[in-house]
């Protein structure tokens, strides 16, 4: 498994800024198409070759009238070409006709792909309530240009859209509409490229704006889509732009990547004021027509937006992702609280480390928190209570139900589907998922192996490991349990 832990949408966020570096320089490509047009002239084809985006009507050798001088047809054609150059980037319908015959992404020969390497645990022994210290440099994000003031991260990007602007010298569009489920989280990058993100609360979904100076080079094959995916051209104000639906996508362990049609992945992208832009939705919130009218609504002039909260700062509006208030107390606390000694794991993936504590007075139940050290937001959460006597159990078995019975049971303990496992030699429950709300039917169960629940009881006491994120799966979150001392 992979020891660098983000949110879904993190995750979305560093694939879609994690690719190749930019093509030649543009002298250099201008000269590759002089050759390719010489080559044309000896071999013509009926349709442009390599994914060449210029194609002019060129004339054989031998059928110039007017000029039997060498030297000054190849004047003549660099003209020609160089004025076709002029056509193409720098009128409305050269952009317009360019465009028309550019293919901004590369498919591939198959519908799977080599799967990214995995990077093996590190697993450090626990002092109970202590944070564990970095014995292993963990794996750095790459560092984008503007991260002075913008974050170290594009992850962490914190810049206003006016902030951004200021520092590049191409025009920068951001959403002139805002998706209601999203807000806008922050802008970063580098004088050469920008990244504008978009996220929703629970961190399901979001979009990303990834944009910079369209020089006529091999942009689009950055992109790699599927040999099976569906390739749309659509509209966007008076310009066209390419649309796809799905990705790559592999579990930890399989050697290939599959593509996937079905994947809440849309990508479309386009050239528009001499600006690339690429436009990626990660998430169920946008079907295809809203993302499509999304693209039209982008604009350069200030746009009011309501920011995401940011952790650390203590107000009414972002109280919820502020784990100092949510976890104020320390081990020692807490187990005063609870009025008995606390089982804390004694052996932890290195990317975790303990962050604080809390006791719920009503329920009873004491939970510690082990966060992320990047500071992102997904961690593990360890709950304990003394099985009561009578009354409610809120850590007990798992209930098999729908939205008609969650009610009747404390919260997380009706789920879709869960599987009987060992804990040594105890006997416990696993599930992968959760009840999200849905617009046409209410709460839907999810089998979104993001969210991962364990639950136990032993020695009077029942337990549950609750971890957020894609790294750790059923066998860690068992290993943790058994830990526990």
């Amino acid at each position: 498994m992979n020891n660098q832990e983000f949110s879904q949408f993190e995750e979305k966020i560093l694939q879609a800024v994690q690719l190749p570096e930019p093509g030649m320089a543009f002298s250099d490509k201008l000269w590759n198409q002089i050759v390719d047009i010489d080559h044309l002239k000896t071999h013509p084809y009926t349709s442009p070759q390599r994914g060449k985006s210029v194609g002019l009507n060129v004339p054989a050798p031998g059928r110039w009238p007017f000029y039997r001088n060498s030297l000054s047809r190849m004047v003549l054609i660099l003209a020609i070409f160089l004025a076709g150059i002029i056509f193409l980037f720098a009128t409305p319908t050269g952009v317009a006709w360019a465009q028309s015959v550019i293919t901004f992404f590369t498919r591939a020969t198959s519908d799977t792909e080599p799967a990214p390497t995995s990077i093996p645990l590190v697993w450090v022994a626990q002092t109970p309530g202590v944070p564990a210290a970095t014995t292993t440099p963990q794996p750095t994000l790459p560092g984008p240009a503007f991260h002075g003031q913008c974050g170290e991260s594009i992850i962490a990007a914190r810049c206003t859209v006016e902030q951004i602007r200021a520092k590049v010298k191409f025009p920068v569009k951001e959403l002139g509409t805002i998706p209601e489920a999203m807000t806008f989280k922050g802008a970063n990058g580098g004088p050469d490229e920008i990244f504008i993100i978009y996220d929703t609360a629970d961190h399901s979904g979001g979009l990303i704006l990834d944009e910079l100076p369209w020089d006529g080079g091999p942009i689009q094959n950055k992109y790699k889509i599927g040999a099976s995916a569906v390739l749309e051209t659509v509209k966007i104000g008076n310009t066209t732009g390419e649309y796809v639906k799905g990705s790559f996508g592999y579990i930890a362990g399989e050697a290939l990547a599959h593509w996937n049609a079905d994947a809440d992945t849309q990508v479309l992208q386009w050239v528009e004021d001499g600006v690339f832009i690429r436009m990626q939705s990660f998430g169920k919130h946008l079907n295809h027509d809203q993302f499509i009218a999304l693209a039209s609504s982008l604009t350069d002039k200030p746009v009011v937006v309501k920011m995401t909260p940011t952790l650390g700062k203590v107000t009414p509006t972002d109280e919820p992702f502020d784990f100092h208030t949510r976890f104020p107390l320390t081990l020692p606390e807490a187990e005063k609280k609870a009025g008995f000694k606390l089982l804390a794991p004694s052996s932890l993936p290195e990317a975790l480390s303990f962050f604080g504590a809390r006791y719920d007075p009503e329920q009873k139940v004491t939970t510690l928190f082990y966060i992320l050290k990047d500071g992102f937001t997904d961690g593990l959460s360890v709950s304990e209570e003394i099985i009561p006597t009578s009354g409610v159990t809120y850590l007990g078995p798992f209930v098999i139900g729908d939205k008609t019975i969650m009610d009747k049971y404390p919260h997380g303990t009706v789920v879709g589907h869960f599987d009987k496992v060992q804990i040594g030699k105890i006997n416990g429950e696993y599930s992968e998922g959760v009840f999200k709300g849905t617009d046409c039917c209410g709460w839907q169960w999810e089998a979104d192996p993001y969210l991962k629940t364990l639950r136990w009881q032993m020695n009077g006491k029942a337990f549950e490991l609750q971890y957020m994120g894609m790294s750790l799966d059923k066998e860690d979150l068992l290993k943790i349990a058994v830990s526990m001392k």
